[in-house]
């Protein structure tokens, strides 16, 4: 079993007519799958942070996360 970490960036987002830059996101857990397009984490944990704060999310846990490739800066791979 492998555990992957994955910083990616998320998507650019409008608040009150202002244009956000993209929060940055730090995803860990158990290596699913990946393809040459996504990655998929099984029992994920995510902290996101953007220019306000930093938080877990979602606050609700997901079985599983699908991040697109075109977002992730960098990944780590670890053995369990």
């Amino acid at each position: 079993m492998k555990k992957v970490a994955v910083y990616w960036k998320d998507i650019h987002y409008y608040n009150d007519n202002k244009l956000h830059k993209p929060s940055l996101a730090y995803t860990e857990g158990i290596l699913f799958f990946e393809s040459t397009k996504y990655i998929y984490i099984k029992y994920p944990t995510t902290i996101i942070t953007n220019e306000y704060e930093s938080y877990n999310h979602p606050l609700i846990k997901p079985k599983y996360c699908c991040i697109p490739r075109t977002l992730v800066t960098s990944i780590e791979y670890y053995e369990k």
